[in-house]
């Protein structure tokens, strides 16, 4: 039996990473990453600090604890060749981003990060350099990304589409990485 590859990414300290470039990339039964596949999953607001408030400072990836997040994570480290989180407060982040304390900041308020910062985001950190990228959020989340990628020849889809309820999100995504493909049309019916 051959073991599959380790699903654990690489770290970067500027909030811009989450590569694992060095792998060899195709996609299959063999459990290797989609090269150039850009996966970006929406942070959430239920946070390690609700459980433990004394947790300090922690890393993007652990922070964010709903089931929803956590299925999320499972895909992007099952298909992405690159993920990051999409928060509110900070932007397009790293999953080893490390996040200082608990914040409440959502895109349904006023002061989430701007437009024009996720866009800025986008050049700084080449994401636009992704062949695809592939999107697990909720349509106000979607609507940011594909506007942050919208001055660029980068294709930006949603892989939940219109499920949004936890329940059946989280089964789509198991249906997914079950059946080792990252689009719900290629699902066998």
């Amino acid at each position: 039996m051959t073991a599959k590859p380790s699903r654990r990414s690489s770290t970067c300290s500027d909030g811009g990473c989450g590569s694992r470039a060095s792998r060899a990339k195709v996609i299959g039964a063999s459990g290797v990453v989609v090269e150039g596949y850009l996966v970006i999953v929406s942070c959430g607001s239920q946070k390690i600090w609700s459980r433990f408030p004394a947790a300090g400072p922690t890393a993007a990836q652990d922070a964010y604890t709903s089931n929803v997040f956590t299925a999320s994570r499972r895909y992007a480290e099952h298909f992405a060749d690159r993920w990051l989180i999409l928060s509110a407060g900070y932007g397009f982040i790293a999953p080893d981003f490390i996040i200082p304390e608990n914040y409440d900041v959502s895109f349904y308020g006023t002061d989430a990060v701007s437009p024009e910062r996720l866009c800025e985001q986008v050049d700084e950190r080449g994401l636009a350099d992704a062949k695809s990228v592939g999107v697990l959020d909720s349509a106000a989340y979607f609507a940011r990304v594909k506007g942050a990628f919208a001055d660029h020849n980068t294709s930006v889809r949603s892989i939940n589409g219109n499920v949004g309820f936890p329940p059946s999100f989280i089964g789509l995504v198991n249906k997914l990485i079950a059946h080792d493909v990252p689009f719900p049309e290629d699902l066998p019916r």
